[in-house]
């Protein structure tokens, strides 16, 4: 939902939350990239991705790349570098 909410939310308003739907999972295929877009904390369940890949050492190439402002606010980015490091391939930009 985003901030969007505070574009329409007023004080008093009601709000119902539901339980999550659908999926949320990569599928890593033979001889297929897995690429991963993502801006500011919207980077934090593609961590997990990148550590299934990583552990799993599959043959297809895994990208992930994060747009942000200030390059030294990128989360996780010590940690994305070092993988990407030790995996041939995972490329992060």
């Amino acid at each position: 939902m985003g901030t969007r909410i505070v574009d329409w939310a007023k004080p008093g308003d009601k709000m119902f939350v539901i339980p999550p739907t659908g999926k949320f999972l990569p599928v890593y295929e033979p001889n297929k990239h897995l690429i991963c877009l993502a801006g500011g904390s919207g980077v934090t369940p593609f961590r997990a991705f990148v550590r299934e890949a990583h552990a799993a050492q599959p043959r297809n190439q895994n990208h992930g790349a994060l747009q942000r402002a200030d390059h030294n606010d990128i989360i996780f980015d010590e940690e994305f570098r070092d993988l990407e490091q030790q995996n041939q391939n995972f490329n992060f930009t």
